[in-house]
């Protein structure tokens, strides 16, 4: 399972997202059940993959079940913010970023990248009520 999950994000670094999408889902048909752990970066990554290819629809759905199965990952939660984001549902990614930044306090990881998504939000938010 590790060696697909590697084997996809290099097909992921590489700018092959069909091929690292290929990867994460055979991967994914080898977690155990129990792995949540696993099971939640395999779908981190199957959404992210998906925003690379735009098919923002099938990002979601896999970030949702990311967020769904590990809830205190920080990194699931970004990756669900950054597919709102995308979807131009703002009020609902900066719950979600809320959420990120939440856990990044918990686990005590430093998190410029998601006050940077947060600030992209809040400036999309504040346009569309000037508006």
């Amino acid at each position: 399972m590790e060696a697909l999950k590697n084997e996809g994000n290099d097909f992921f670094k590489s700018q092959n997202y069909e091929q690292a999408l290929d990867k994460y889902n055979e991967s994914l048909k080898l977690v155990e059940e129990d792995d949540k752990r696993n099971m939640s970066v395999l779908h981190s990554n199957i959404s992210a993959t998906y925003c690379k290819l735009e098919n923002y629809g099938l990002a979601l759905e896999h970030a949702v079940t990311s967020t769904k199965t590990r809830p205190e990952w920080y990194k699931a939660w970004y990756r669900l913010s950054l597919v709102l984001f995308n979807l131009e549902k703002y009020e609902q990614s900066e719950k979600s970023i809320e959420k990120c930044i939440e856990c990044c306090q918990t686990d005590n990881v430093e998190y410029k990248f998601v006050s940077d998504l947060k600030n992209n939000i809040l400036e999309k938010l504040n346009k569309e009520t000037e508006e």
